[in-house]
């Protein structure tokens, strides 16, 4: 593929053209397309979820796609970024750990949109998600791990490309046209980490950003408008601006050949990935020792350097969305409400002096090993020490959090986590619907039907 190609042509042909895709991609897009789903019917109903839709509506909507659970139609852009901002909208999605991704919540909404708009089959919308996955977590590798180092968030930045092989894909153009749509996509690239410092729900929108924007810009390359097919890989390029340092072996080599997808996370907690697996020590070590909070004198936390970033900043949480991003806070949740699931983190809580009395004895610190392993297996591990009043230490080490490619959710277990999350919205009966479609995607001759069947009442089947 490679040749004189720019990166950009490489990622269009491969998106445009690529056959016969192996049996541990379709596998990993099934997963990731239900627990996206999963994510998008469980935050659907969340009251910063509600003002975006408020919000899309207040802008004037049209028609086109439908909004998960709610029912709405919007037009197609819109759809994508609301079903997208109810995906991401929980700390509950996916994470490809090599690029630093949330991919399903950019992809799978705008393949969904495009599958109703566009009356897709459901293999047709598969291989729009598969290319859209590859291509955002390559263009995500490549960048990594500066691009987060320079406090870039990755899914705004990279997403949009993602979007744009999907889209393109499902759209049916040529080459030429998706290369003109990346080039138009990268002047939508942008988004920062600087919630981690301060807050904010506007997180909960780094996905939908990408997911209409990416979406937007195939659909001007349809209508002749044109961009840098050196987009990516020039000396004004997103990852020479973006990232500075950058490995462009990461984005092609073995493209259409190896699938960096398949080595996706999935999170058993709401919580950001490298909260895992200090959260998973802590319960560990307090069900191991039965652990009572007055018997907790110091908790330190070992991780790396990243980690420490992300989740050590927000001391005292003024919201769910700080409180899900500070790990303190996050240490207390799990002492005393026994976990860290979405509904562990509590309004009423963020006040009560026993939480903060918690999160005041923790102490983060950079630990070497965890540091060294991060690049080299993506696995953003932790070692947790509790002492204890009467001058126990008790030490817990976690290498590979559960959900990671190496202690990996089964099929059944990801079927669990959607059961979990939809059935107490939709049901039963419309829950193994769509978990069964998802399985067997390749058979539905209509694929808008795994969006509908999340509406209530809606008839679809």
């Amino acid at each position: 593929m490679a040749g004189t190609k720019t990166v950009a042509e490489q990622l269009a042909s491969f998106a445009i053209t690529q056959a016969n895709f192996p049996d541990a991609a379709v596998n990993e897009a099934k997963r990731i397309i239900l627990d996206q789903l999963a994510c998008q019917v469980m935050f659907a109903v969340s009251p910063w979820s509600v003002a975006y839709l408020d919000t899309v509506k207040a802008l004037g909507a049209g028609k086109g796609a439908t909004v998960v659970y709610h029912g709405d139609q919007l037009a197609l852009d819109q759809a994508a970024f609301v079903n997208s901002a109810f995906g991401h909208g929980g700390e509950f999605d996916d994470t490809q750990l090599a690029s630093n991704t949330h991919s399903g919540a950019v992809i799978v909404p705008t393949a969904l949109a495009l599958a109703e708009n566009r009356s897709l089959s459901g293999q047709q919308a598969l291989e729009s998600i598969i290319v859209g996955l590859e291509v955002m977590v390559r263009v995500g590798a490549g960048a990594a791990p500066h691009l987060d180092e320079h406090g870039f968030h990755a899914p705004p930045v990279v997403g949009p490309f993602g979007a744009v092989a999907a889209t393109c894909r499902a759209l049916g153009v040529d080459e030429a046209t998706c290369v003109n749509a990346m080039g138009i996509a990268g002047s939508h690239s942008s988004g920062t980490r600087e919630y981690t410092r301060s807050g904010g729900t506007m997180k909960r929108i780094h996905c939908a950003i990408p997911a209409m924007s990416g979406l937007r810009s195939a659909v001007m390359a349809a209508h002749g408008i044109t961009g840098p097919r050196t987009i990516i890989d020039g000396d004004r390029g997103i990852l020479h601006c973006f990232a500075g340092e950058y490995d462009l072996s990461k984005v092609t080599d073995g493209l259409g050949a190896d699938y960096l997808m398949v080595e996706t996370a999935y999170k058993p907690i709401t919580s950001p990935w490298p909260a895992h697996a200090p959260l998973e020590a802590f319960g560990w070590l307090i069900d191991e020792h039965h652990l009572k909070p007055e018997q907790i004198a110091t908790i330190e936390v070992g991780t790396s350097s990243q980690a420490m970033k992300n989740i050590q900043t927000i001391k005292a949480p003024r919201d769910i969305m700080d409180a899900q991003y500070s790990l303190v806070y996050g240490l207390a949740v799990r002492l005393f409400r026994g976990g860290n699931k979405f509904r562990d983190y509590r309004e009423e809580d963020l006040a009560d002096p026993r939480f903060l009395d918690v999160s005041r004895k923790v102490t983060i610190k950079l630990d070497p090993v965890c540091d060294e392993e991060r690049l080299r297996l993506n696995n953003r591990s932790a070692v947790v020490t509790v002492v204890t009043t009467d001058g126990r230490r008790l030490e817990k080490r976690v290498q590979f959090s559960k959900g990671h490619p190496k202690n990996r959710f089964s099929n059944d277990e990801l079927t669990t986590k959607f059961v979990d999350a939809a059935e107490p919205l939709i049901g039963a009966e419309r829950t193994k619907q769509i978990a069964d479609a998802v399985w067997n995607i390749e058979q539905l001759k209509d694929a808008s039907s795994l969006v509908k069947l999340t509406v209530p009442g809606n008839k679809a089947s």
